[in-house]
């Protein structure tokens, strides 16, 4: 074999080797871009009580040990607001189901929204997120309060510079994240592990219907479920849905403003057909044929659905001792 020969084997044995390593690093800088931030810990599985299907996971968001508490800890701490006054919890309160007891939740300065707060419970299993629907994800969702005029009131550079400058929490997204500086991306993935974790189910109703214990409910809870259920009834169940192993009992389109105080009167409202409106739902008919048993039945039913929450979802230690100071 000549050194002309030799030489272009070699030549197209480089350049085949040095093409595939082009394209491999452009697969992993495009799996970067997709994937973003990624945990460095070992991802767990979130245990789902009964009358719940597994918990939706991103494929660039696992959660893990480390990022569930990163983000129970950065919930509950108002250093997510430009005042240090307004945290999460605020507006998504546990003492209220994570949501709030105000009509309008109050933001940084005591300025008032114009929405209810709805609850976190749950949230995981919503498709979008806030009323309208406008944010796709848990993570997204985790940007707009902060950046909000009446809620935080700061940025997302802002926030990421606060929590540079915090030694505490330095370390703790290094031991969740790895030793680069903390992005607002890191902040929103954990919130979003955390709050994937602030689920409730095994409901008198789930022991009922999914694990068919019959003494789990009184009779009045069954003949309420049959109102729920019935399309010559109440017809709920068409957007409150409930499945054969599970129920969410939502269709992932909203209805809440915070103006109906209780199950009641909610109940009522309905049976009123709901405000009269372009947008009213077809489904939606006055149900004031509903007998008083029936209507009493139904409300029983709804109480049944109070459930169960998983533990460890609570303030933390450090948050609770930085807010007595």
């Amino acid at each position: 074999m000549n050194a002309r020969k030799l030489f272009s084997i070699f030549f197209l044995v480089f350049l085949v080797v040095g093409l595939a390593a082009v394209s491999g690093a452009y697969a992993q800088a495009q799996m970067k871009k997709e994937t973003g931030a990624m945990p460095i810990t070992k991802p767990l599985q979130i245990k789902t009580p009964l009358g719940l299907p597994p918990v939706p996971i991103p494929s660039n968001n696992p959660p893990t040990a480390e990022t569930i508490a990163l983000g129970r800890q950065l919930y509950y701490d108002p250093i997510l607001s430009v005042d240090n006054t307004v945290s999460c919890a605020t507006c998504h309160d546990p003492q209220f189901g994570f949501a709030d007891p105000k009509l309008f939740s109050e933001g940084v300065g005591k300025k008032v929204g114009s929405r209810h707060s709805p609850t976190v419970l749950n949230a995981a299993y919503f498709t979008v997120q806030f009323w309208d629907g406008r944010a796709p994800s848990l993570e997204k969702q985790a940007e707009g309060p902060v950046q909000n005029p009446v809620e935080m009131a700061h940025t997302l550079t802002g926030v990421e510079q606060k929590l540079n400058a915090d030694p505490r929490y330095r370390e703790q997204f290094a031991q969740a994240w790895g030793s680069a500086p903390i992005t607002y991306e890191m902040v929103e993935k954990s919130i979003a592990s955390f709050e994937r974790t602030i689920i409730s189910a095994n409901s008198p109703f789930d022991r009922w219907k999914y694990g068919h214990d019959e003494k789990a409910v009184s009779p009045t809870v069954k003949r309420g479920f049959i109102v729920f259920n019935s399309k010559k009834k109440g017809n709920c169940a068409v957007c409150h849905t409930v499945g054969n192993k599970y129920a969410l009992f939502t269709d992932n389109k909203y209805m809440h403003d915070g103006s109906l105080k209780d199950l009641k009167q909610v109940i009522d409202f309905y049976v009123g057909a709901g405000n009269s409106n372009p947008n009213l739902d077809p489904q939606i008919h006055g149900l004031d044929f509903l007998t008083g048993q029936e209507r009493a039945d139904l409300l029983a039913f709804l109480n049944s659905l109070t459930g169960e929450i998983l533990p460890n979802v609570g303030p933390t230690e450090r948050v609770r001792t930085t807010a007595q100071k």
